[in-house]
């Protein structure tokens, strides 16, 4: 349960981050035939396919 929450927390980053550099969020765990993708986005025109990873010490 740990791990799920960290991994909110990081999408929630994630999340913040985009929106102040003016991306648009489309969806958010979007789940297909062939897997997750943690976020979808969209600036300029183009798709943003985003996979969120963080680390518990910056090694």
């Amino acid at each position: 349960m740990y791990n799920k929450n960290k991994g909110f927390e990081y999408e929630k980053i994630a999340k913040k981050y985009l929106r102040y550099n003016n991306y648009k969020i489309l969806e958010v765990n979007f789940i297909s035939k062939f897997g997750e993708i943690d976020i979808i986005a969209e600036k300029n025109d183009r798709l943003h396919f985003i996979e969120v990873k963080g680390r518990i010490n910056a090694k």
